[in-house]
């Protein structure tokens, strides 16, 4: 189902396609589909959850492994999550999916969501944890204030992303590690913003 809902959405858009025609695209009842979703958005949501397993996996196998430089490191995981985001879902179906996930937290596909973005979280602070433990890191910082700002980093540079029209996965994930690596810098040798 997810696999005829997805063909659907990216071969005539989001919002043009029924629940009814997904399931004749994927040779079930539409009973069978209002089974395991009540509402096309649940559907969408699904898909997108499935991409970020995929990329929690990953980042899981990177963090298990072993640890070139911290910078390298970073950069290695920022590109695990940017490299599916527009593999499957189009930027219309992820501003679709975001929109859903805020208007309805609790659904049982928002609290999927969530739960991914909440994994994330931790792989970033086991990542921090990580650094310190190796000496790559001091351990006067924070690994959960750490994770926290590049998860907003991420999360902001990603809300862009999907805003814009223009914007290239690649540049979203240039900028993304250029701010990001503001966290691995020890906060007694972090130059002052000429801009404030």
């Amino acid at each position: 189902m997810l696999d005829a809902a997805l063909s659907l959405f990216r071969e005539r858009g989001y919002d043009a396609v029924k629940l009814e025609e997904i399931a004749e695209h994927a040779e079930v009842s539409p009973g069978t589909i209002y089974t395991y979703f009540k509402t096309k958005n649940d559907l969408l949501l699904e898909i997108v959850v499935d991409d970020l397993k995929l990329a929690i996996q990953e980042v899981d196998v990177l963090l298990q492994g072993p640890f070139g430089s911290a910078h390298e490191m970073l950069d290695r995981i920022i590109d695990c999550h940017c490299d599916g985001i527009e593999d499957r879902v189009s930027r219309d179906m992820w501003r679709v999916a975001v929109a859903d996930y805020i208007r309805n937290p609790r659904s049982v596909f928002g609290t999927e969501y969530e739960n991914s973005l909440t994994t994330i979280d931790r792989q970033f602070v086991m990542f921090f944890q990580r650094l310190m433990r190796e000496n790559k890191l001091p351990r006067t910082h924070s690994a959960r204030l750490l994770a926290a700002g590049l998860s907003n980093q991420f999360n902001m540079s990603f809300i862009e992303f999907i805003r814009s029209e223009t914007m290239s996965l690649d540049a979203m994930a240039t900028r993304l590690k250029r701010l990001s690596r503001l966290s691995l810098i020890p906060m007694s040798e972090q130059r002052p913003d000429p801009m404030e």
